[in-house]
């Protein structure tokens, strides 16, 4: 029998944050320190081929902790008063620790037994960030 095996990974982060950022100005730009902890989660599911039903799911998850360091600007683009609308351009470069997950085909079949072969590496990512900031 034919089946399909389709492995996907997802990562997220949570962290406290820390930013220097001058109060006035209409272009302000900013410093910001942040740590924390990241969590990275596999699943692997396999079906049939005419994908009728799932036949088996792996699911595998490992935690990590973080720390990272930004930068960027606030362009204001309203004021009035107190209210402020701004567009938020940074990057951020966040080093995370070394987890496990797994990878497609890290699932084999031994002897009748399912051996998982993990991977194991550093979790460092970069972001670029566009946003909205609405102060009051």
């Amino acid at each position: 029998m034919l089946v399909d095996v389709d492995t996907n990974n997802s990562i997220v982060y949570t962290h406290g944050l820390m930013r220097i950022l001058p109060s006035t100005g209409s272009v302000r730009p900013y410093v910001e320190g942040l740590v924390g902890v990241g969590y990275i989660a596999t699943r692997t599911s396999v079906a049939g081929s005419n994908n009728a039903r799932n036949l088996a799911s792996t699911n595998f998850d490992d935690w990590m902790l973080s720390m990272g360091a930004g930068a960027g600007a606030f362009v204001e683009l309203y004021a009035a008063g107190a209210i402020r609308l701004s567009l938020d351009l940074g990057v951020r470069y966040l080093w995370g620790g070394e987890a496990n997950y797994l990878t497609e085909g890290a699932i084999a079949r031994d002897s009748g037994f399912v051996r998982l072969n993990t991977t194991q590496s550093r979790t460092d990512v970069m972001t670029i960030d566009v946003g909205v900031v609405f102060e009051f």
